[in-house]
Formats: C-alpha cells, structure tokens, sequence
C-alpha cells in the first residue's frame, strides 16, 4: 500500500482488494478521514456505517462492471422471468417456494 499525492489530491491504493469497512486505510497512513473534503472509495454498500457520519453527502456512481449497483444492467440469460431485482413488481415468495420453482424449471420438481 501506498499514499500518493499530487495537485492537492491524496491517493490511497493497495496491493490487495479490500472493503472499505473502517477507517483503517487512513489511520495505517497518520491521515484522518475528517480531514479530507472529499472521499471517493471503490465500495457499493460496506462503506455506509463507518463513512455516513462523516458525510455532508453520498453520491453513489454506478460503473459498467460486474460490480453495478443496478442489477438490472447486468446480462441474465438463465433467470426466471418475475424475480427482483429483474422486474419492479417482484414479490418475496419464500425460500421454500422459490425453490420448488426453480426445480419445476430445471425439470426436477414432484410433478
């Protein structure tokens, strides 16, 4: 891991991939969370209980990988019409439920 900085912006990267679930980057480096105007973190969710306190605001920005924030942009091919994230109207049905459905239509249900 390394701190990198350069025009007035501070960069924190690392070897490895991690969460941000802590504050723990910033603190294995002397740097202080409260005292950056702006933290941009690569996490779709993790973040939130550490980092939402320390926010005036929280912008998330949905990037075009594996890792989207709108499920419905990524390309099922083999999933049953009707389930979330898939179509708005989605009801929980119940684990034992969707199981048998999943059975029916891979050809292994009772019937």
């Amino acid at each position: 891991a390394a701190v990198i900085e350069a025009g007035g912006i501070t960069v924190i990267v690392t070897s490895n991939q991690l969460s941000a679930i802590d504050t723990d980057p910033f603190l294995q480096f002397g740097l202080r969370p409260e005292d950056f105007d702006i933290i941009v973190l690569r996490s779709k969710t993790h973040f939130r209980a550490v980092y939402e306190p320390l926010a005036a605001a929280i912008v998330i920005v949905d990037t075009p990988d594996w890792g989207t924030a709108d499920q419905k942009r990524l390309p099922y091919r083999h999933a049953p019409a009707g389930i979330f994230p898939l179509a708005r109207d989605a009801q929980w049905r119940g684990a034992a439920q969707d199981k048998n459905l999943m059975q029916q239509q891979a050809g292994q249900g009772d019937d």
